[in-house]
């Protein structure tokens, strides 16, 4: 068991909170920094959102996005309050506000549990250590919004059984139907694998969830998407979630899938630094020493280490899957790696917590630094291209079939730049004469009006017609 009193070092955990708080402060670091991966794709859609009245289909480049529109539902009062313009603040913004929530909620989660604060606030504390502090947690994809609702809905579950507290099914049934208006239904699987975990190790689970409360809850959430499908979005999003999820598993070449295999646990490991790195310096130490390494797990924990393996092992299996779509996954990794630290005892406490400190310091350099460096000497300036290709082509018809993330932060911000008038969209199939922003120069019947190079990644402004005179 996770030993409630308090460490001596930390009998009152004030260096804690400051920490957590200087991790959660750092954000505003990087939040204003230029277009990030693929971060455009939900402003663009949250455009042409408001542009065309549509609040329950996003849209990008006019054609149905396949997702729901929750993520764009709090971008756009956001953007509306500090202006258009900041509108990928906006969205950052939503992002680390939801990892905030995670962390505030892995701290209650984890106190229900244990009933220990410090130990809950060192858990929280490791989980804002690693991708979730450097990338993952402020970066403006859905995917942070999106583990808020499926760990809400987990750890609800799972406290639910835990004080046998079956108002908690109601949240944890909300919860499901944010993660679905997120991002995807993969939240019900998650949460599937968790009730199967609880099942075989939680005795109290059968009887709860068969309970009037639970059944009810459960069953409007899991009607919610069908109804959301038939009468809200008339079948926009079901198709696109499951081609989303079949697409996976296509598998590309047996060398590929191999080298996948490989690579994706040393990434999630590399994901977890230093703290990952420092743990395992500390067992492989203990190893060589022939000391014990067992029981470092006590039963709760092990719990949500089956929920974690069970539910990573489709997407280290799948041919095709990225690391942030486990990211409902960190809070239950962080649980585990704390409560390995806190069985190494105070001494190995006191060196992770330096390395805590040096990791959030890091993060400060990184954002007000080297973030900024990195944008000007190696991805060059979308805005200044936005402006150019707006120079050229006032006036004439601009159109834009570019899904790469270098063509969609041009024309993110294009849209900021033409909204609400206009925005762009994709060409029609016979169109005749304008502008195409395209990732490849082999359109028929169009000339180079001018290239661009941004980064490693080319970028084609095509005319047609009376545009190329």
């Amino acid at each position: 068991m996770i030993k409630t009193e308090l460490l001596p070092l930390y009998k009152i955990p004030r260096q804690f909170w400051l920490w957590f708080i200087l991790a959660q402060l750092s954000f505003l670091t990087t939040i204003g920094l230029p277009y990030q991966g693929e971060e455009a794709v939900y402003t663009i859609t949250s455009m042409e959102m408001v542009v065309n009245h549509e609040w329950g289909v996003p849209t990008q480049y006019g054609e149905n996005y396949a997702r729901p529109p929750l993520f764009n539902w709090f971008i756009i009062p956001l953007a509306y309050g500090l202006g258009w313009d900041h509108i990928l603040i906006a969205s950052r913004i939503v992002a680390a506000m939801a990892t905030f929530l995670t962390s505030i909620l892995l701290i209650w989660f984890v106190q229900k549990l244990f009933k220990n604060r410090t130990f809950s606030l060192f858990c929280a504390l490791v989980y804002m250590s690693s991708d979730v502090l450097y990338r993952r947690g402020w970066l403006a994809y859905a995917d942070p919004l999106f583990s808020l609702f499926v760990f809400g809905a987990i750890a609800s579950l799972w406290i639910a059984v835990q004080e046998r507290r079956c108002h908690l099914f109601w949240l944890a049934g909300l919860g499901l139907i944010a993660s679905f208006l997120t991002k995807a239904l993969t939240g019900y699987i998650f949460y599937g694998a968790a009730i199967i975990v609880l099942w075989s190790r939680q005795p109290a689970t059968r009887t709860l969830l068969l309970k009037p409360q639970s059944l009810c809850a459960h069953g409007i959430a899991l009607l919610f998407p069908i109804v959301w499908n038939i009468y809200i979005s008339e079948g926009a999003h079901a198709g696109g979630m499951l081609y989303a999820l079949i697409a996976k598993w296509n598998l590309v070449s047996v060398r590929e899938y191999f080298l996948k295999l490989t690579l994706y646990p040393l990434e999630t490991f590399v994901r977890t630094l230093p703290i990952g790195l420092l743990l395992l310096y500390f067992l492989l130490k203990r190893i060589v020493k022939k000391q014990p390494l067992a029981p470092l797990f006590d039963y709760q924990v092990m719990t949500g280490a089956w929920i974690f393996g069970l539910n990573y092992l489709p997407y280290w299996l799948a041919p095709e899957s990225h690391i942030r779509y486990i990211m409902p996954l960190y809070p239950f990794l962080a649980l585990m790696f704390t409560s390995l630290l806190w069985k190494l005892g105070e001494a190995k406490i006191k060196i992770v917590f330096v390395w805590l400190a040096v990791a959030i310091a890091l993060r400060y350099v990184i954002g007000f630094w080297g973030f900024p460096y990195y944008e000007k000497h190696y991805r060059g300036d979308y805005q200044a291209v936005a402006k150019d290709i707006l120079t050229i082509t006032h006036n004439q018809p601009l159109y834009a079939d570019d899904y790469s993330a270098t063509g969609l932060s041009v024309v993110a911000n294009l849209d900021v730049i033409t909204m609400p008038k206009s925005i762009l969209k994709k060409p029609d199939p016979n169109w005749k004469e304008g502008f195409l922003i395209s990732n490849t120069k082999d359109v028929d019947n169009t000339k180079i009006s001018k290239e661009y190079h941004l980064g490693n990644h080319p970028l084609y402004l095509l005319c047609r017609g009376s545009a190329c005179k």
